[in-house]
């Protein structure tokens, strides 16, 4: 897997926390609609796509929030793993200016720097608003189907 995409899909490409909400979801749902689809001549693939997939969207959803911000925070494989700079992930770039700027502050304490460094507090906390400003753009957009998601196992009354 070193250097190649599937490094990004096969260690997330199935988590057993996700298949457990999705199991459970699946679950919740009423048998009397797969029941009076069969009744009314549809076949279990249709049933599928036309009934129990729309119905677990919001599952899916949230499914999809949880594997986006896993993977999205997701730098030490990539450190390990890929050698060339085609395959690098924005976390690590970001890891890599952080060291260069705490090298920096420290050789500007040894004397060695010729110009003034940027603190290295000033880059991490730009370093966590670029890394956070994606996911505070995309999680507003997926809330509602996040919060029903999430909601399956809770006690209904």
């Amino acid at each position: 897997m070193k250097d190649t995409f599937l490094l990004y899909v096969i260690p997330g490409a199935v988590a057993a926390y996700n298949l457990v909400l999705i199991k459970t979801y699946i679950e919740s749902i009423s048998p009397s609609l797969e029941e009076s689809a069969l009744i009314d001549g549809a076949g279990y693939f249709t049933i599928y796509a036309k009934i129990i997939m729309p119905i677990c969207l919001p599952i899916l959803a949230a499914v999809t929030v949880f594997s986006a911000i896993g993977q999205w925070n997701q730098w030490y494989d990539n450190l390990l793993l890929v050698g060339g700079n085609s395959l690098k992930t924005l976390q690590l770039t970001l890891l890599e200016y952080l060291r260069k700027s705490i090298n920096a502050a420290k050789e500007a304490q040894n004397g060695l720097a010729g110009e003034i460094p940027v603190a290295p507090m000033t880059t991490r906390m730009t370093i966590t608003m670029v890394a956070t400003l994606p996911i505070l753009i995309v999680y507003p957009a997926m809330q509602k189907y996040f919060i029903k998601g999430i909601m399956v196992g809770a006690v209904k009354g």
